[in-house]
């Protein structure tokens, strides 16, 4: 409903039907819902906007249960660190079996900056316990997001907010090793005592050592 002023309000409209002595009443319900909607098209677009990365990428989804502090992850999480199987509604415990405690933590604690101020996001380089023999990074990404999930009953149906920080990660293991070996060579390449040139392919001299 848009007002004279211009501020738009949302509602969510019920209609309940009754049948008494051959005639139709119409009951209608309006609810205010302007303060979440808001929220609620947000989450959307940041859905839409994930299901459109992930296309042709190697981005997992992930999420996490506020109310029931428990954890999700796509399937090609579990396989990316040796797992045949996916585990779901994961509890705090049982991630800390794929996380170490440090990086563990410093999820944690973003996840709480989320829920203190539901606008903030953030970005994390985490390191996995993996079943291969070889170190396995991620590059983590976490929002806020509000949904309203329709709970049936005998007295009838109710919407109840959940509340819930979403994400995408995706495997940079390459990069980080990649990372690595480059530092490696610009130490060696700094502290050497022996001359070390670099040249491009036409044998001319980009760079030299201090020796």
């Amino acid at each position: 409903i848009k007002l004279g002023n211009g501020i738009i309000l949302w509602f969510r409209v019920c209609v309940k039907l009754n049948y008494q002595n051959q005639a139709i009443y119409a009951n209608i319900f309006m609810i205010d819902i302007s303060n979440i909607y808001e929220q609620l098209l947000s989450a959307r677009r940041l859905l839409e906007r994930y299901d459109q990365q992930i296309q042709g990428s190697s981005l997992i989804t992930w999420e996490y249960d506020i109310k029931n502090k428990t954890y999700n992850f796509s399937n090609t999480f579990f396989k990316l660190i040796g797992y045949k199987e996916a585990m779901n509604d994961m509890t705090l415990s049982t991630l800390s079996k794929f996380i170490p405690p440090n990086y563990l933590k410093m999820l944690i604690q973003e996840q709480e900056k989320c829920m203190q101020d539901t606008k903030y996001h953030f970005t994390l380089t985490l390191r996995l316990n993996s079943r291969y023999k070889k170190e396995t990074w991620i590059e983590l990404k976490g929002y806020y997001a509000l949904f309203e999930v329709e709970e049936n009953s005998e007295s009838g149906s109710s919407n109840k907010r959940c509340p819930m920080i979403i994400g995408i990660l995706e495997d940079i293991s390459e990069e980080v090793q990649t990372d690595a070996r480059l530092n490696l060579l610009a130490q060696i390449f700094t502290h050497s005592r022996e001359g070390i040139a670099i040249t491009d392919a036409d044998q001319n001299i980009l760079e030299t050592n201090q020796a």
